[in-house]
């Protein structure tokens, strides 16, 4: 899994892909690089690290160019060092420069090949080499540098790797060139931005990154689809493989992707959401008589599924999240459901811990201001809250007494007794990660 991203336009491009590379990268966090094309001189700057660490003022200066690619990696193949951070660049034929996501699966076969049959050396594990000479080789095969030899380089291409890539490249003298695996396994997307100097194109992993730098996305790239794009803002597009089932992987909806994010014309969102709602189906249909009290995300990016799962369930919706030096568990009761938001920097006095609840959620008056680990200061109010599955728009409510505990280190416990007798009761706590995170659930005393 990496992030990448190709812009074209009418001025400096590297400060547009360092904002893209920062929108991406929950993609990669192991190292990030940009290259540019200036004129006939290509400019690349990588490191390990994240995007921010890479890259500072005097060397974001040097990447001139109107023209660019960024990378930031998480490595699926080959090592974790410096030398295997993208683009990756090769001097011939015309001077490219590669950044790839995705893994080939006949790697060892095309490395023979590109060193017995291509003559070509490769220098590091990652299997985005073998891929930047494989895509050289069959450029250089075609004799002549135009949009249409270079989707012919990247028809060769599909003939010969086997796997899941999303490419962009710059290719000297020719523009920007990026390409999709035939059955669409990685996303990658197009976008466009009218400027008064002309048209800019940028690709990118995810929607995202394009929405952020003010571009529009125009559509997702097609399997086995080549885009070439030069200096001058022309857009030549072209299918050049075997038309195959379109398999996107369903990780990037699951897990890789932001959720803000549309990928084939779909809402990452709302994907998880319906994942939640069909699995509360399936269970419901297979154990009607469960005895599911709490559904847990794991990882924070089924939160969406599990709150879905757990509406559909009618149980309880537990998470867990790391925010700074603090860890905040809470579970939510299905009747009635609490919901309490604490600040994510380290609270420094009891009463921001109680004013971080919301006014329209509780009022009280803390008590024990000389609170210890011994003996924690406390809160008492009035909740007024609404069962966690009433439909949005019901009256439906309930009213309760709230209790907080405080010690220190900073430990907050919520616990509501509701007048509702079928409502039960229900607890939230929130520990620093020295301490063992527990959730009391007592809803079936």
């Amino acid at each position: 899994m990496c992030g990448i991203i190709g812009i074209v336009g009418t001025s400096p491009v590297a400060p547009a892909l360092y904002d893209g590379l920062t929108v991406l990268q929950h993609r990669g966090q192991d190292a990030a690089g940009i290259a540019t094309a200036d004129g006939l001189r290509l400019r690349v700057h990588k490191g390990n690290g994240l995007v921010k660490d890479v890259f500072d003022e005097p060397q974001m200066r040097l990447l001139s160019g109107r023209m660019g690619i960024g990378h930031c990696r998480y490595p699926t193949a080959g090592s974790e060092g410096s030398d295997e951070a993208q683009p990756f660049y090769v001097n011939s034929p015309f001077g490219i420069a590669l950044a790839h996501n995705g893994n080939l699966i006949n790697t060892d076969a095309l490395r023979a090949q590109v060193f017995e049959t291509d003559r070509r050396h490769v220098n590091t594990e990652s299997d985005s080499e073998v891929l930047l000479n494989v895509f050289a080789h069959e450029l250089a095969e075609r004799g002549t540098l135009s949009p249409e030899a270079a989707i012919q380089a990247v028809a060769g291409v599909h003939a010969r790797c086997r796997g899941g890539y999303a490419v962009v490249s710059l290719v000297l003298g020719l523009g920007l060139v990026a390409f999709r695996d035939p059955h669409g396994i990685r996303p990658l997307v197009l976008g466009r931005r009218d400027t008064p100097e002309g048209i800019e194109y940028a690709l990118a992993s995810e929607s995202v990154a394009l929405d952020i730098l003010g571009f529009t996305r125009v559509r997702d790239i097609k399997p086995g689809e080549c885009v070439v794009v030069t200096p001058r803002g022309e857009l030549h597009a072209e299918v050049c493989a075997p038309v195959g089932e379109h398999s996107p992987c369903i990780f990037e909806f699951v897990y890789f992707a932001r959720p803000d994010s549309m990928m084939d014309d779909v809402s990452v969102h709302k994907a998880r959401m319906r994942m939640g709602v069909k699995l509360g189906e399936k269970i419901l249909r297979l154990r009607p008589d469960h005895d599911i009290d709490t559904v847990i995300p794991i990882p924070d990016t089924s939160r969406t599924s599990a709150l879905e799962l757990a509406s559909a369930l009618r149980a309880c919706a537990s998470t867990s999240r790391s925010r700074g030096t603090i860890c905040v568990s809470t579970i939510c009761a299905a009747l009635p459901a609490i919901v309490c938001t604490v600040p994510s920097a380290k609270p420094t006095t009891y009463s921001q811990v109680i004013d971080s609840i919301p006014s329209h959620h509780a009022t009280g008056t803390v008590s024990n201001a000389a609170a210890s680990s011994s003996s924690p200061a406390t809160y008492t109010g009035s909740l007024r809250t609404r069962s966690s599955h009433t439909p949005p728009g019901s009256d439906s409510s309930t009213n309760g007494a709230i209790s907080i505990a405080v010690r220190m280190p900073i430990c907050v416990g919520v616990a509501l007794s509701s007048s509702a007798a079928a409502s039960g009761n229900a607890s939230i706590e929130i520990w620093l990660p020295n301490e063992l995170s527990r959730i009391d659930d007592h809803r079936r005393r």
